[in-house]
């Protein structure tokens, strides 16, 4: 998804990756929608403060099966 950041990669980081602005839409995904591992990238933006944390049910399967553009992540 452009502009997605890996968060098993970058959790110690995410603070910084992260929009400055606390109500900036933050969307956690995962593989598809049996997946729960979005759940620790959401906790950890509503954590550092995040108001506007949303998750793609679809997962990256869906997003992929919907035609939509992919990139590597950050």
């Amino acid at each position: 998804v452009p502009g997605a950041i890996d968060y098993a990669s970058n959790k110690g980081k995410l603070a910084a990756l992260l929009p400055k602005d606390k109500n900036a839409l933050v969307v956690a995904y995962c593989g598809g929608p049996k997946c729960g591992a979005y759940q620790a990238a959401a906790k950890a933006a509503r954590d550092l403060g995040y108001t506007n944390v949303k998750h793609l049910k679809a997962g990256i399967s869906g997003w992929k099966e919907a035609g939509r553009q992919v990139e590597p992540g950050s």
